[in-house]
């Protein structure tokens, strides 16, 4: 073969193999993950070890929502993907995973508590369903702590809407897998207390008048956190409970999301309830996440991440009438005064 034909035919190869790797699966869920106890900068219980706190990088934030407070921390270490592969006529069930680990940590010691592999995962799921590449939740029922893994249908009826989770039992292994509606009537039990709190903690969202709906925040020297913030100095701030964070109807918890950067300079509660929370203050690229058990009140959040001697200010707080009871605006002056007004939302 001449030497112009060989490079003819490498030329081809490499084109082939352009269009061939670049060509993207629509039923794959191809991802990368390699998280690691390390990765966490601080992790910190309270004296009560009903609250938490851990900074990690801006990337890595997403550690919040696989924490079972206050015992757990789920890391994955993941590589590859989950697709969905026509054979015949049938669509089955493929992992192309190079790893799939499930890692399961105290919060306490910080110790590998157990793993969870795809294979034993896949034990848990039917032949056509597949392990999606969500990354799992943590929530507690009834004293036991579970995982929520999200899956995929893979089968042949393409009108099939119902979805199913495989849930795990992390202290017997039990595995169950069950359709969402059951997952609500066995593990979330309604609870107008936790209805209730959701609520209360709304306040840390959009309620005032236009044109700035965040006016509650601003005034006190915020910004809502929208979750890219990290890359630049901001003073940013987010507080949501359970119910948002972990698809649980939640136990009294709510969770700060606050940058580094907007950290008070010195805050004698905050920095005594979580030691070493300090000498990250004014830092940018971080992020804490901050988990306060046992039904704090707005007023109570809000006073860990002021300045010392700082006063809560309502001036000029008017609840626009979209989120009030009688659909009136209204003027308000105190945490009670918003809790009297806004509206519940429907769930």
């Amino acid at each position: 073969m001449s030497l112009i034909k060989k490079r003819i035919l490498l030329v081809l190869l490499f084109l082939v193999l352009m269009i061939t790797g670049c060509k993207k699966d629509v039923n794959s869920h191809e991802f990368k993950i390699d998280t690691k106890m390390n990765d966490i900068l601080l992790l910190k219980t309270d004296a009560t070890k009903e609250s938490l706190c851990l900074i990690t990088t801006g990337e890595k934030r997403w550690y919040a929502s696989t924490i079972i407070p206050v015992r757990y921390i789920v890391l994955m270490d993941v590589e590859g993907a989950a697709k969905d592969v026509k054979v015949g006529t049938n669509l089955v069930r493929k992992s192309f995973y190079k790893r799939f680990f499930i890692n399961i940590h105290s919060l306490e010691t910080k110790e590998l508590m157990k793993t969870y592999s795809i294979k034993e995962l896949e034990k848990g799921v039917p032949a056509d369903y597949c392990i999606s590449s969500n990354k799992p939740l943590g929530f507690r029922s009834e004293g036991q702590d579970y995982l929520r893994i999200s899956t995929s249908y893979v089968g042949k009826n393409p009108d099939h809407t119902v979805g199913f989770f495989l849930i795990i039992n992390i202290d017997t292994d039990e595995m169950r897998f069950i359709d969402i509606d059951t997952y609500y009537e066995d593990f979330q039990e309604n609870s107008e207390k936790a209805s209730r709190y959701h609520d209360q903690l709304r306040v840390f969202f959009d309620w005032t008048q236009e044109p700035d709906p965040y006016y509650f925040l601003d005034i006190n020297g915020f910004k809502l956190f929208d979750g890219e913030d990290y890359k630049s100095p901001t003073r940013s701030i987010r507080c949501v409970t359970g119910w948002d964070t972990q698809g649980v109807k939640n136990e009294g918890i709510a969770e700060v999301s606050i940058t580094t950067y907007a950290l008070p300079k010195e805050n004698k509660e905050l920095y005594s309830k979580f030691p070493g929370l300090k000498q990250y203050q004014g830092q940018e690229g971080l992020v804490a996440q901050i988990f306060l058990g046992n039904y704090p009140s707005a007023e109570e959040v809000m006073k860990l991440f002021l300045e010392e001697g700082q006063e809560i200010s309502f001036e000029g707080c008017v609840m626009d009438g979209k989120y009030s009871i009688d659909g009136l605006p209204h003027e308000i002056n105190s945490f009670a005064e918003f809790d009297q007004w806004f509206k519940p939302e429907e769930y």
